[in-house]
């Protein structure tokens, strides 16, 4: 009996010192919970806040932007649609006059050439063999195209 008594005894004292640890424990875990509750809280009004802010902003950008409702966006759109297409047959337009002065220039430029040539055509001598210091060039001809120019 005496065995059961000291077995009794140390179950006893195990048992307090459990249960010393999980009051320890419970006393731990509801302060780590009043600490939770309490970021909670501030979490929740600092969402509130930036829920406010993001409303007054959406409100700003919209008047910002010239408008408010999702009518006048789309009309604003449309707008904008026509003004690029009608910019683009602009632009497509100004190309092709580029490309019809560019060829009536190169075409002037190319008569211009013939011009030139045409009036411009020199008379090729060979050097005698008397004279192979002097220019290939007879003087006459060079007087006629500083002339022509």
């Amino acid at each position: 009996m005496q065995e059961y008594k000291k077995r009794n005894d140390r179950l006893e004292v195990q048992l307090r010192n459990v249960q010393g640890q999980l009051s320890v424990r419970k006393h731990e875990h509801a302060n780590k919970e009043l600490i939770l509750n309490e970021e909670v809280k501030a979490l929740k009004q600092d969402v509130d806040q930036l829920r406010q802010e993001n409303s007054k902003l959406v409100g700003e950008n919209a008047t910002l932007a010239g408008h408010t409702n999702t009518s006048q966006k789309i009309h604003i759109l449309q707008k904008l649609k026509e003004e690029n297409n009608n910019l683009r047959c602009e632009n497509y337009h100004l190309k092709e006059n580029v490309k019809t002065m560019t060829l009536k220039l190169e075409q002037q430029v190319g008569s211009n050439k013939e011009l030139q040539l045409k009036y411009s055509c020199l008379l090729y001598t060979s050097p005698s063999p008397r004279d192979l210091s002097t220019s290939r060039m007879p003087s006459s001809a060079c007087k006629k195209k500083k002339k022509k120019k």
